[in-house]
């Protein structure tokens, strides 16, 4: 079955932390299996308090609708989350398609006034972890990795990238990476705020 699309909430404070937690638990009691869940719109505004809404790249709510439908929906998120805290997301993997979309996500800005920021949609740490996620894709969709096809990511860009990569890859767009470090500064909680200590994994040097 079809994914449901999928927004990145970040947790600014710990208010935003406790809603994300309420909210994963609203939409978990719904389902019948541990595997399902997915939040309705009236779930994010019940618990949208503290949290930073990035769209997405091309598993967000925005890709594959038309510029009406998208601007309908983006100005619903805004509604909910505020226009101070929602971001629309660039992404570069060298995909021909991202690129049609990410225009299309520059007009909508630019026209709901919103700010646009780069990130990698990063799904594992580094490029090898690549194969990782392929076996785990086989896994839960019950398949081999011979007959996966298209489940299978297309290439292994969606590690973590270094500042200076990523700079390089937005040059035409600073101010999506510039917008990065100020979403950065506006994140006061982490998991170490709840007394427990967490490993801190170094991001990668640039190659």
């Amino acid at each position: 079955p079809a994914e449901p699309p999928r927004l990145l909430l970040l947790c600014a404070s710990q208010t935003g932390y406790q809603n994300l937690c309420q909210l994963i638990t609203r939409f978990k009691m719904r389902e019948a299996t541990k595997a399902e869940g997915a939040a309705t719109l009236e779930d994010l505004e019940e618990f949208s308090a503290g949290l930073i809404c990035l769209t997405g790249g091309n598993e967000g709510p925005l890709a594959g609708k038309d510029n009406s439908e998208a601007r309908k929906l983006a100005d619903r998120l805004a509604s909910i989350y505020g226009r101070g805290n929602l971001y629309l997301e660039l992404q570069r993997h060298g995909q021909r398609e991202e690129e049609c979309r990410n225009q299309s996500l520059l007009t909508l800005a630019s026209s709901l006034n919103l700010p646009v920021i780069a990130t990698n949609g990063v799904q594992y740490a580094t490029e090898k972890d690549r194969e990782i996620l392929d076996v785990l894709t086989t896994i839960r969709h019950h398949t081999s990795l011979d007959n996966a096809g298209r489940l299978l990511t297309l290439n292994n860009a969606r590690a973590l990238r270094p500042a200076q990569h990523m700079a390089a890859l937005f040059a035409d767009i600073p101010e999506a990476i510039a917008i990065t470090g100020i979403v950065s500064d506006r994140l006061e909680f982490t998991l170490d705020n709840l007394g427990y200590e967490f490993p801190h994994y170094p991001i990668p040097a640039a190659k």
